[in-house]
């Protein structure tokens, strides 16, 4: 079985590089980028639709930034599942 991630929903921010498709959405909702700013996504609603995003400063984002993040993900051990955490703590910006 494969070991993939499962990243805390807690963490506030999602990139938009991953999601190319709301792009025009998000630029007639909310309008073009200026420099220095981003669409960052609620991550408290489940749906990923453009009307679930902002658009913030970096300074407004970083601010949100989590001081770390918390993931686990399985591994196979000796024919068992073995569930491992970890914890990155990310410092001051």
């Amino acid at each position: 079985m494969g070991t993939q991630p499962q990243f805390d929903r807690n963490v506030p921010l999602s990139p938009i590089s991953a999601l190319p498709a709301l792009i025009p959405q998000l630029r007639r909702r909310l309008g073009n980028l200026a420099d220095g700013e981003l669409y960052c996504r609620d991550r408290e609603v489940a749906a990923n639709a453009a009307d679930q995003y902002e658009k913030l400063t970096m300074e407004q984002a970083f601010a949100r930034r989590p001081s770390e993040i918390r993931y686990s993900f399985a591994i196979d051990d000796e024919g068992s599942q073995r569930i491992v955490e970890q914890t990155i703590e990310l410092g001051a910006g």
